[in-house]
């Protein structure tokens, strides 16, 4: 089976292109931030967007189906001239902004120098100015570390792989290879890499994209085992409406790159085959979910990857049977997930957020619950938040987790919450991104309020919700309070009328609440 990846991405360009400043002649020639050149709504590039430069050099140089852009020589000028733009809104470190002035945006750093580095590459650029800015990028990432996004570190060790072909040092070379090898053993034995205490397959889509840049750079037998442990632990997330992704996740992202499962595929892996023959069957419909990713996500990452994908030319089909396609039960502890399918029931458990759960009946989406909320005026108690050290007990079809409500603040944003934040980074610098963490995505806030949840599994599901009584709590109709830039992408599920669906028979199977 051939996925036709060029029908569904290519239509993304023209929106790519009016992100970018296409005026020679002005002083942003090259900014892929529409929002800072054009509209003039900040006072500041995004550098992540830069990204793009490396979608502008694949097809300028690669003639694949419905690319019209391929060998023009004004995308060529334009590609080079995102990489100088970039090149130019480099802080003295080596590193760049992403989100406001002085940041030092670790993640923006690591795929900004990948993406250079591989299109010098790919265009045979030689510039000296580019070169500077490359070694400053390897130099900033050389002293630091991410250990809480995982996909960020692949990130930095894909380019600093690409860099030291650029820079023709084996000194990068060698030090790319110590952070892989350094990297490649915080893998868990389930076959995920954790990201913000957790899993999450979107993201893990991201480290495979990366893993496999560097396998083909490097053709390391451990990183190939690495990726496949990765699909013998994916392939369990494969949902009978063919998406990966969702709630269960760590950071809630629905997308999923194609390029690590099409390289994996292109190397016989019959998992990676099921997989992306299953998920991507229905890319040329409206209703694929990735179409509701947003243009910030389509100007870096996402696009690329998919052009990549396309130029593997993967041609293969398999016999391999998915797992939600067979009875199966599994608990996979380390991630905090538990999946049963059996029958007509298809259900997703994640554990390590209170019992939140997703229920398919005969292949059809049919419940999904994110458990209560109590809403005050200035903040709201979620019973939902992850925390890896929920109490949970399997017994026989029988799960029980007691976990606690989370006190999250409502956030706005504003004049003055701007100013400050502009302050504190221009005194902290990279210091406050940790505070700014701690505030929205490591939120430690838990109360007093418990909540116990018990589900069992029979001829029919029942679940059981203990919490305390006289407090207003409500059903929640989102999964997570934890901020994440890729996460709150619509993806077709979020108007699922519950209420029906609980008091009716499907198949002699009911879904009940008991309080």
């Amino acid at each position: 089976m051939k996925v036709d990846y060029s029908s569904f991405i290519m239509k993304k360009i023209p929106t790519i292109l009016s992100n970018i400043d296409r005026n020679r002649y002005s002083l942003t020639y090259g900014c892929c931030d529409r929002n800072y050149w054009h509209y003039k709504m900040t006072d500041f590039s995004s550098s992540i967007l830069q990204q793009t430069a490396l979608t502008l050099s694949l097809i300028y140089k690669y003639d694949f189906n419905n690319n019209i852009y391929y060998n023009n020589k004004e995308i060529f000028n334009l590609s080079v001239a995102s990489i100088k733009y970039l090149c130019s809104i480099q802080l003295r470190d080596g590193s760049f902004n992403e989100y406001y002035p002085n940041e030092h945006s670790f993640p923006a750093t690591a795929f900004n120098l990948y993406t250079m580095a591989k299109s010098c590459i790919i265009l045979g650029i030689e510039d000296k100015k580019i070169e500077t800015c490359i070694r400053k990028a390897t130099n900033y990432l050389l002293k630091n570390i991410e250990c809480n996004a995982l996909n960020q570190e692949f990130g930095v060790i894909a380019g600093l792989f690409y860099s030291s072909r650029v820079l023709n040092d084996s000194t990068v070379y060698d030090k790319a290879y110590q952070r892989l090898n350094s990297v490649l053993k915080l893998q868990k034995e389930e076959g995920w890499f954790s990201e913000y205490d957790g899993f999450d397959s979107g993201y893990l889509s991201v480290t495979l994209d990366m893993m496999m840049e560097i396998y083909d750079f490097t053709k390391d037998k451990n990183v190939l085992d690495s990726a496949n442990k990765i699909i013998d632990f994916i392939e369990y997330f494969v949902e009978p409406n063919q998406t990966i992704g969702g709630f269960y996740n760590s950071r809630d992202t629905i997308y999923f790159l194609p390029f690590g499962i099409e390289y994996l595929s292109k190397l016989d892996n019959k998992k990676a085959i099921a997989i992306r023959n299953d998920i991507y069957e229905n890319i040329e419909l409206n209703s694929f979910n990735q179409e509701s990713i947003d243009q910030r996500y389509f100007l870096h990452f996402v696009t690329h990857s998919y052009i990549r994908s396309i130029l593997l030319d993967v041609d293969k089909t398999t016999n391999y049977i998915l797992p939600y396609k067979s009875d199966f039960i599994k608990y996979f502890k380390e991630a905090s997930i538990y999946i049963y399918r059996k029958n007509n029931i298809y259900l997703i458990i994640s554990l390590n957020k209170g019992g939140i759960l997703k229920l398919y009946i005969d292949n059809k989406l049919e419940y999904l619950d994110y458990l209560y909320i109590i809403n005050k005026k200035k903040c709201v108690y979620t019973s939902n938040w992850q925390n890896m050290n929920n109490y949970v007990s399997i017994k026989d079809n029988t799960i029980s987790i007691d976990s606690n409500f989370y006190k999250t603040k409502k956030r706005e944003m504003t004049t003055i919450t701007h100013f400050t934040i502009r302050i504190l980074s221009f005194i902290f610098g990279r210091r406050l991104i940790n505070v700014l963490k701690n505030k929205s995505i490591l939120l430690n806030t838990k109360t007093n309020i418990k909540i116990k949840r018990k589900i069992t599994i029979t001829d029919k599901i029942i679940i059981e919700d203990i919490y305390p009584v006289g407090i207003n709590i409500i059903p929640s109709k989102i999964s997570s309070f934890r901020h994440v830039a890729s996460s709150n992408f619509y993806d077709g599920n979020d108007y699922i009328n519950n209420s029906e669906f609980v008091d009716k028979y499907i198949n002699g199977v009911k879904y009940e609440r008991n309080k």
